[in-house]
């Protein structure tokens, strides 16, 4: 009798619908968000989002009806969000599409391009001590930055919706946010108020930006971090979160930066080599800080990041090369 019900427990498990992780490997891109994809808490477990729902629905198979359906009502197909518009895709093939352009297709607060936002420079000390976040747009078409949420120590603030003109970053632009600030929001230029969230940036401190909060507004889940950097000190309270999302390589602090500089992004990688301490400002154009100090061999520098490193065609790379780069980079 035991024997017969253990055998009957066994069938029900393995008839059983799909769990984390099954689930993110059944859709395509699934793997970014994990079980966000279905559930509404990002953790996953309890009640299904709209997605989930209609996954559940197609008997849990990513299916072209439900790649051309919009579960979340946000205006982009199921296919869209997930990269795959014709359902193509089949399980354990290579993901398809821009890995930037995914988005969460049962929420309607995430939508395709929030993955190309990333942190590129920050200010911790200059003119009156204000502190400013840059975010720059890696896409070639303009994405909205609404819903995006900076959090800092135990301090998070949400990019406001309902201004477009204001947080929409254009093609390889930026969006600027002032810490603690009190000039009005313009396009481009955002600010956190003093009850905004982040209270501010210390000299040991880090940056996480994620495309929603976890029900405990704790920020401790790798699938809702879309990018991360740390400053002043390794090992701090949420780098590990930001390794296992592939956000950033564990050990690595950022220098501190001196009075009026800034940590800036050299544009490749994930991890502490490739920000560049010490920069002079040139928050809300882009940023060539590195380029230059690449061009000199004073930081590490992607060749492949430089559409044309021999500038001036003489066929050697070098210090003669920075001016033109220069130029050509600057706005």
């Amino acid at each position: 009798m035991r024997r017969a019900a253990a055998l009957a427990l066994g069938s029900a498990l393995i008839h059983a619908a799909p769990t984390f992780p099954v689930f993110p490997f059944r859709i395509p891109n699934g793997t970014l968000a994990r079980c966000a994809n279905c559930h509404t808490n990002p953790a996953g477990g309890g009640p299904r989002n709209s997605f989930g729902q209609d996954f559940a629905a197609s008997g849990f198979t990513w299916t072209l009806d439900l790649a051309q359906i919009d579960s979340d009502g946000d205006g982009f197909s199921n296919g869209l969000e997930l990269q795959d518009v014709s359902a193509e895709w089949t399980s354990g093939s290579t993901p398809p599409g821009d890995e930037r352009m995914v988005s969460v297709p049962g929420r309607a607060s995430s939508t395709p391009g929030e993955r190309g936002i990333v942190l590129s420079e920050v200010l911790l000390w200059g003119a009156s001590s204000e502190q400013r976040i840059e975010l720059h747009n890696r896409l070639d078409v303009a994405v909205d930055a609404a819903g995006l949420y900076l959090f800092t120590g135990d301090s998070g603030w949400v990019i406001p919706s309902g201004q477009p003109a204001n947080t929409t970053i254009p093609p390889r632009g930026e969006l600027v946010v002032t810490v603690n600030g009190t000039a009005p929001n313009a396009p481009g230029r955002l600010s956190e108020s003093p009850s905004g969230g982040i209270a501010s940036l210390g000299t040991a401190d880090y940056i996480l930006l994620a495309w929603t909060q976890d029900q405990g507004g704790t920020f401790n889940l790798p699938q809702i971090l879309t990018d991360f950097v740390q400053w002043g000190q390794p090992a701090q309270e949420r780098e590990a979160i930001a390794v296992n999302a592939g956000q950033w390589s564990g050990g690595g602090a950022v220098a501190v930066p001196a009075v009026g500089t800034t940590i800036e992004f050299d544009g490749v990688g994930e991890s502490a080599p490739d920000w560049t301490a010490d920069a002079p400002a040139t928050l809300g154009s882009a940023n060539v800080n590195h380029i230059v100090l690449g061009l000199l061999g004073l930081h590490p520098l992607d060749l492949a990041e430089v559409r044309d490193p021999d500038a001036n065609g003489d066929g050697i790379i070098s210090a003669a090369d920075v001016v033109v780069r220069f130029n050509q980079v600057l706005p």
